[in-house]
């Protein structure tokens, strides 16, 4: 299966992470993208690579109801993947969550259906320096843990 999904992955540019624990380096650029074409605020596009290889993109956004949300949409053929993820802070630490209330959550959107997942996430960043961070990325299906990823995030 880790086969099929590395292939998939690779061939779409999209979530195409590393399946082993080894510390591999990944770098990044952020670029703005058009609000009429995305349909966002201001959003912008974090554009991921690996050895010169485009491994993940994702689109950055927020709105606010009753607190402000991160929206994050990763595009893939014929659909989009959404997190909409409350943020907090906490002992010095920036969190964002779909754990925390009913507005949050991880979607997939096929034209104007939309679909919420039983995915979660949690990530926890905080400074190291002017110019690092460090966070950690958890994922679970239905309650089961099943990604866990520790970054260290350098200004270049």
């Amino acid at each position: 299966m880790a086969f099929v999904y590395k292939g998939l992955s690779r061939w779409m540019q999209q979530i195409n992470l590393p399946l082993s624990t080894e510390k591999i380096e990944m770098t990044g650029r952020i670029v703005l993208v058009d609000e009429k074409m995305d349909g966002r605020t201001l959003p912008r596009a974090w554009i991921r690579t690996m050895k010169k290889r485009r491994v993940f993109t994702a689109l950055y956004s927020q709105h606010a109801s009753d607190q402000t949300y991160m929206n994050i949409a990763l595009p893939w053929p014929y659909s989009t993947m959404v997190g909409v993820l409350s943020l907090y802070e906490e002992e010095g630490k920036l969190h964002l969550t779909s754990r925390n209330s009913t507005d949050v959550g991880i979607y997939l959107a096929i034209g104007s259906c939309i679909f919420k997942l039983p995915l979660q996430e949690h990530f926890a960043i905080h400074a190291i320096s002017t110019t690092q961070l460090a966070a950690t990325h958890q994922m679970t299906i239905v309650g089961l843990p099943f990604l866990s990823i520790g970054y260290e995030i350098e200004r270049a």
